[in-house]
């Protein structure tokens, strides 16, 4: 079950009229400065729905649609914290 400010940032997002399975060319340079400034081999700029995680841009990731359960991009909005960061991806679970 969805929590009420998880209700309230889908139907912002709703609002945008973005295509989700889309791949958006305009982030991939944020997501090179991403990379390359924290010195990771993947980097991604993505939009969370109910449902799934869609990879906007992406480097060093196949992917475009992850499924949302278990996935950073869930738990960091499930956080309500403004900053939410995962130290190493093999110590962390979900």
């Amino acid at each position: 079950m969805l929590k009420i400010d998880d209700k309230i940032r889908l139907n912002e997002l709703k609002k945008y009229q973005i295509s989700f399975d889309t791949p958006e060319t305009c982030f991939n340079e944020l997501a090179e400065i991403a990379r390359s400034s924290l010195k990771t081999p993947l980097s991604g700029i993505s939009i969370v729905d109910q449902n799934n995680v869609w990879l906007k841009a992406r480097l060093g990731v196949e992917a475009h649609c992850l499924d949302r359960e278990g996935a950073f991009c869930s738990h960091a909005i499930e956080s309500e914290q403004d900053i939410y960061c995962v130290e190493d991806t093999k110590l962390t679970r979900c």
